[in-house]
């Protein structure tokens, strides 16, 4: 009974065999549309979660509204930091990063571009990074300090076994490291091959707040504080700390890190629109 069933099933695909083929094919073409739609989805949700506080860490950006345009800022200027940090109790935890690019030679290797992230100290207290070496509480406490990935380490050193040992960085100036983390995931909105410490360029102050849009500032809520009761606050910071003229244009927003997120901005969304070059 069944090979009868199943000859007739082949005369049939005979018969009909541009049929069947543009059957098939259209559900092999539909199943695997489905399957590299999700492989995307996953890969967006999979951003910054190596972050072990993840869904507490939101990124301050600025909506800076003019008579005739508005202009969205992700990187704005350095005293956001300090201001939202003693502004707000709710805010467990600040940092700047500004991404750059320096020249990196040692004795043995000369002449190859690295990308940096300058940053402040409490930068390891809200992003996750396993250190194979150093320690992450001391390890920026020093201007002539940098952390290297293992890549960079393995590269310039053939060792992560490099503590102590020195670096040229920029314009020939000599830098200690102080320590070496694991390389950055894939899934992480930023991308870098060593740390330096903000300190490094004592002449840029870090204090202003009208220019010098070049930060990333990010900040870690304390466990049940609210982002949105922050948000509506942030105004008053703006008044206090610019002038009335200038406090009229800026809106200040936070941006949620992960995309499940209750804030309907995500780093995620951010990664893959653009507003003059730079991401929003």
């Amino acid at each position: 009974m069944a090979s009868i069933q199943l000859k007739s099933l082949y005369r049939g695909i005979l018969r009909n065999r541009g049929i069947v083929f543009i059957n098939v094919f259209g559900f092999a073409v539909a199943m695997t549309c489905c399957i590299l739609i999700f492989l995307y989805m996953a890969d967006e949700h999979a951003y910054d979660r190596h972050n072990v506080d993840h869904n507490r860490i939101y990124r301050v950006c600025l909506d800076r509204i003019y008579p005739e345009r508005n202009v969205m800022w992700a990187p704005i200027p350095p005293g956001v930091r300090d201001g939202i940090k003693s502004e707000f109790p709710e805010v467990a935890e600040a940092a700047r990063i500004r991404q750059e690019v320096f020249t990196v030679s040692t004795d043995r290797m000369k002449g190859f571009d690295e990308k940096a992230a300058a940053v402040d100290e409490s930068f390891f207290r809200i992003f996750t990074h396993e250190f194979i070496y150093g320690n992450p509480a001391t390890a920026l406490q020093s201007g002539e300090s940098v952390v290297l990935t293992r890549s960079m380490a393995e590269k310039y050193f053939k060792s992560t076994d490099v503590v102590g040992k020195s670096i040229n960085i920029g314009n020939g100036r000599l830098f200690n490291v102080s320590g070496v983390v694991e390389d950055v995931p894939p899934t992480s909105h930023i991308h870098y091959n060593f740390i330096i410490g903000l300190g490094w360029n004592k002449a840029v102050d870090l204090n202003v707040w009208n220019n010098n849009f070049g930060y990333y500032t990010y900040i870690l809520l304390n466990e049940g504080a609210s982002w949105k009761a922050l948000e509506e606050k942030l105004p008053s910071m703006s008044k206090k700390y610019l002038s009335a003229a200038e406090s009229t244009y800026d809106k200040w927003r936070s941006e949620a890190m992960t995309i499940d997120s209750s804030f309907n901005r995500s780093l995620t969304f951010i990664l893959i629109q653009t507003f003059g070059g730079r991401p929003r």
